[in-house]
């Protein structure tokens, strides 16, 4: 008997394949849950190595993970980190993801996103499910700059995330930096209107992003673009109702006196501004120095927007207020 109670106290990774999509193979994450006496110790782990066996499968039609309908899971922060061995990379979210539901509770704090996903390409992400890292408890208590985006893709190449419904991020929802071919559609973003810097979407340095037929209801920008040195260029927004919020925004541009910052190239088509602050907005920073080059915002519906168009070129932050006031 103390052999048998022993054998559960010993890491079993064991995948068990089925056919999936092309040719894929389904891997469980309850493959790979630390056991100790039947109690689960820590999902964190679990994700962390069923990453390592998505990202280094060498079959020609890699692996797709999926956490069914039935599943929830509390994780830690966590970045999955490519290149990867497999080219085709799929995560099915059909259940929930939550991230502990105070500050206190969580580790590596410093870390800047909840979710990251760095130097992956050919990544699928998509399903019905669920992801509530309980922002709700760092409105508050922490200050911005402190809040991680609750899922984030940093140099990128050729991802696809759709379907899935996000509420009550730390901060922004979804953070794209330095990505190149990138799809994001179907999602369902929500925070309430006077939750602080809970944008649904950020670009920054990225090209050829399409934002696809999505609800986005935030206390900030939609969808925010930023350039940077390389800037940001190719972007299609289609189909997406925004509201409350901001609006989509171009900028804000300029911040810190950065030069070169530029967004070029921009779509925003069959879009819906319901009870926003504002529209269309381009927003720049006085100081900086960069260009926003042909933006096209098309077949427009505004219901009860504070400012339908607005283009400001003096833009500055609140909380800054008081150091431009005195030029500090």
């Amino acid at each position: 008997m103390k052999d048998f109670k022993t054998l559960f106290s010993v890491i079993i990774i064991i995948s068990y394949y089925l056919e999936y999509g092309e040719g894929q193979k389904i891997l469980s994450i309850k493959d790979f849950i630390l056991k100790t006496n039947h109690t689960i110790i820590d999902y964190s782990q679990a994700f962390h190595e069923a990453w390592k066996g998505l990202c280094e499968d060498e079959t020609p039609n890699g692996s797709a993970l999926v956490i069914r309908k039935n599943e929830t899971y509390t994780l830690q922060p966590l970045i999955f980190r490519g290149p990867c061995v497999s080219s085709k990379i799929h995560i099915q979210i059909d259940g929930k993801l939550e991230g502990p539901r105070k500050p206190i509770y969580w580790k590596n704090t410093e870390k800047k996103s909840w979710l990251g996903f760095r130097d992956v390409e050919g990544l699928v992400i998509n399903g019905s499910g669920v992801l509530n890292p309980h922002g709700e408890a760092w409105w508050k208590s922490v200050s911005h700059s402190k809040r991680p985006t609750t899922i984030s893709f940093e140099s990128c190449t050729d991802i696809i995330y759709n379907g899935l419904t996000q509420i009550n991020s730390p901060k922004n929802h979804i953070s794209i930096y330095g990505c190149t071919n990138a799809t994001l559609s179907n999602l369902d973003i929500s925070a309430p209107e006077d939750s602080p810097n809970t944008d649904g979407i950020n670009i920054c340095l990225s090209h050829k992003i399409q934002i696809l037929d999505s609800s986005i209801q935030t206390g900030d920008d939609c969808v925010a673009i930023t350039g940077g040195r390389g800037g940001s260029s190719d972007i299609n927004i289609t189909g997406v109702a925004c509201g409350p919020g901001h609006g989509i925004s171009i900028g804000s541009l300029g911040k810190d006196d950065e030069t070169d910052d530029i967004v070029e190239n921009v779509i925003v088509r069959s879009c819906s501004f319901t009870g926003t602050q504002n529209g269309a907005r381009i927003k720049t920073w006085q100081g900086g120095q960069g260009l926003a080059k042909n933006i096209l915002y098309e077949n427009i519906t505004l219901i009860d927007a504070g400012y339908p168009i607005i283009i400001n070129q003096h833009y500055f932050d609140k909380s800054n207020y008081l150091k431009y006031l005195l030029g500090i």
